[in-house]
């Protein structure tokens, strides 16, 4: 029988600020883009949406910086002039009950 819990990690930008209005100011070709593909993937920690990606069940940090620079690209190819250095990413954990 499989565990009914699951616990992944999430690795992601909170979607607010700076990161949400270059998000609501790119262009209509690129928010149905976002859209249609699914580009990232969305979390809720404390109430507060995020995006980004779950990782493997156990990451080592050379994934998790290669997750980074994922979610990095994927942003400036949406948000380009969007300065993430300025942006602290998130590393939190989330159960999943099934």
């Amino acid at each position: 029988m499989s565990n009914p819990i699951q616990i992944r990690l999430f690795l992601g930008y909170l979607l607010q600020g700076e990161i949400a209005i270059h998000l609501q100011q790119t262009s209509q070709e690129n928010r149905q883009k976002w859209k249609l593909e699914k580009i990232f993937e969305s979390a809720y920690c404390n109430d507060k949406e995020y995006i980004g990606f779950f990782t493997e069940e156990m990451p080592t940090y050379k994934s998790l910086k290669r997750i980074e620079e994922k979610i990095k690209t994927q942003l400036q190819l949406y948000c380009p002039k969007l300065n993430l250095d300025k942006q602290k990413i998130q590393l939190f954990p989330q159960i999943f009950l099934s």
